[in-house]
């Protein structure tokens, strides 16, 4: 019998023989034994897939890509055509995919053994590509060549040019932004960097005609883009080719009914970082110790009204972005036409900046027999650019921003800038001044093909291109070195 011994006194106690306590401390190391031992056994539970890729003639498909469906979890294929992989998830699906071959799913049997075989999409590898002065398809290709249709650009909102259009679409083409303002162009490496003294730029090619200013094409006008990444442009080209050859064929209109396509965007850009900057009694407060510190009379004496003013909120704002296009096309067996149109307005989050830019376009081509075809190209563009500079160097506005004093403020009570001891205010600095950049573009170009005999034809072409650019500063009286000026 167990008996159980209670204490009636102020402190209570229960005691439990010592028999029955060793048999709870035994099952308890039991359990805990059973628990560790099973550790090993549900890390060792994952489940590892092998197999093989092959394509249709059986040779090993190099650079498979091996996915899971519902987790990121992947591999590649080995040089011998064989893969390894520890799935995470629960579907047990697997993709493999690979450039020029259909996507396949397929799902893990109990033997955790998958052997695939890829078909080849034959869409994609009979697509003619431009490559210089002619076409070829895909399968033939020996050049590395990037190829870009116009449903797989970035187009709406800012895109303006086309770097950002390409950007992150074509493999080995870097794509940077110069700068934060708006109307900034767009680097665009294809070879890297092969000078040191010059642009490392491409060559752009506009529907056969070499243009000093085809990165700023309306995205919207574009058919398709081939990039020439190779030495092989070089060929075609010459020296102008050597850091690559963007080749740029526009719309033309299609056969059948007029098609009018419009396209309406808008946006807005803000700051997303904005540094923690002092008010003006901690500004206050540090100048004054600061100089009693050093044996100098204090900076601000009591009689000092002190401003709080955030001069980067007073030169930010929440800048708006608008994009409008407008394209008509037509067109039946011998005829092409595309006409469009294109307005983008986009204000600076830096106050006194932004871009405002039309730009209009006319394609056509024209079969006059069944030999010879007609194409003419117009395009036009004017653009005004309210600059300024959005780095913080020290002769930048951005930098008198951060390092202005907050204890003063904006305005004097007639509405004129506050000036401390003779200095520019910093946000008079930025917005009184008047930088401006005006630019107009036009370029035509007229071709003729003659076919001679099937697979040779000969094209003649010829355009003219016209750019006018204007720049003009000026600094009003309302600042110091306008004041000195007398303008």
């Amino acid at each position: 019998m167990t008996k159980i011994y209670k204490q009636t006194t102020a402190h209570y106690r229960e005691s439990i023989p010592i028999k029955r306590r060793t048999l709870f401390n035994a099952l308890l190391k039991n359990i805990y034994c059973c628990l560790f031992l099973l550790i090993p056994i549900a890390a060792s539970a994952q489940t590892v897939v092998t197999g093989t890729v092959k394509d249709e003639k059986g040779l090993p498909a190099v650079g498979t890509s091996v996915t899971e469906t519902d987790v990121k979890n992947g591999t590649s294929v080995d040089p011998n055509g064989k893969f390894t992989l520890t799935l995470k998830g629960k579907l047990r699906v697997l993709n493999f995919t690979l450039v020029g071959y259909k996507t396949q799913k397929v799902t893990i049997g109990a033997s955790n053994v998958v052997n695939v075989n890829l078909e080849e999409d034959l869409n994609k590898l009979n697509e003619v590509v431009v490559v210089g002065y002619g076409t070829q398809r895909k399968t033939d290709l020996t050049g590395s060549i990037s190829s870009i249709k116009s449903d797989d650009l970035n187009l709406g909102g800012t895109t303006s040019n086309i770097g950002q259009a390409i950007q992150g679409k074509a493999a080995g083409v870097q794509v940077q932004q110069t700068s934060f303002a708006p109307g900034a162009g767009m680097q665009i490496t294809v070879r890297g960097g092969n000078s040191i003294n010059t642009t490392n730029s491409p060559l752009y090619v506009v529907d056969g005609f070499i243009s000093d200013n085809g990165s700023t094409i309306n995205p919207n006008d574009i058919e398709d883009i081939q990039i020439l990444k190779d030495a092989s442009s070089a060929a075609i080209y010459g020296a102008r080719g050597g850091n690559g050859v963007v080749l740029i064929t526009t719309k033309k209109g299609k056969a059948g009914r007029v098609a009018i396509d419009l396209d309406l965007s808008n946006g807005t850009q803000y700051l997303t970082y904005k540094p923690t900057l002092l008010n003006g009694q901690q500004y206050t407060a540090i100048q004054n110790a600061t100089a009693i510190e050093d044996g100098k009379p204090v900076l601000f004496p009591p009689s000092f009204s002190i401003a709080n003013t955030n001069w980067l909120e007073e030169a930010t704002q929440q800048a708006s972005v608008h994009n409008r296009s407008l394209s008509i096309s037509s067109g039946d067996q011998n005829s092409k036409l595309y006409v469009s149109g294109n307005y983008i307005n986009q204000k600076g989050v830096l106050k006194g900046t932004g871009l405002e830019k039309y730009t209009a376009r006319i394609g056509a081509e024209k079969s006059l027999n069944e030999r010879l075809k007609l194409g003419a190209n117009f395009y036009g563009s004017t653009s005004k650019l309210f600059q300024q500079s959005y780095s913080a160097d020290i002769t930048a506005p951005l930098f008198g921003l951060l390092t202005a004093m907050p204890n003063i403020p904006v305005y004097n009570a007639d509405g004129t800038y506050f000036r401390y001891q003779g200095k520019n205010n910093p946000l008079a600095s930025l917005l009184e001044p008047t930088n401006t950049s005006t630019n107009k573009l036009a370029n035509a170009n007229i071709s003729l093909d003659y076919e001679i005999i099937k697979g040779l034809t000969y094209h003649l072409g010829g355009g003219a291109e016209y750019t006018n650019l204007n720049e003009g500063q000026y600094i009003p009286r309302t600042l110091t070195a306008g004041a000195v000026n007398g303008e």
